[in-house]
């Protein structure tokens, strides 16, 4: 699945995305439940140009974990680098 993530997102010299741009592939990218007020719009715009049934399901998914992180205080978002 991280593979297939990596291949999805903005690339770090794309300023469009502040937040989804911080994503290293490489290694691990922590967003805190603070965050979510700008990462969830800003991965909602990212998620309409995903053309994939299979990729807007991974996006789907990772759009659930980060309602969940807003709920809840003290928890986080993490993607894993590979």
């Amino acid at each position: 699945m991280k593979a297939e993530l990596n291949r999805l997102l903005p690339t770090f010299d794309d300023l469009t995305f502040p937040l989804l741009r911080l994503i290293d592939p490489y290694g691990d990218t922590l967003f805190s439940s603070n965050q979510m007020h700008g990462f969830i719009p800003e991965w909602d715009r990212f998620a309409l140009n995903v053309q994939k049934h299979e990729d807007r399901e991974l996006v789907k998914h990772v759009r659930e974990v980060a309602e969940k992180c807003q709920k809840n205080p003290h928890t986080f978002l993490r993607f894993r680098g590979d």
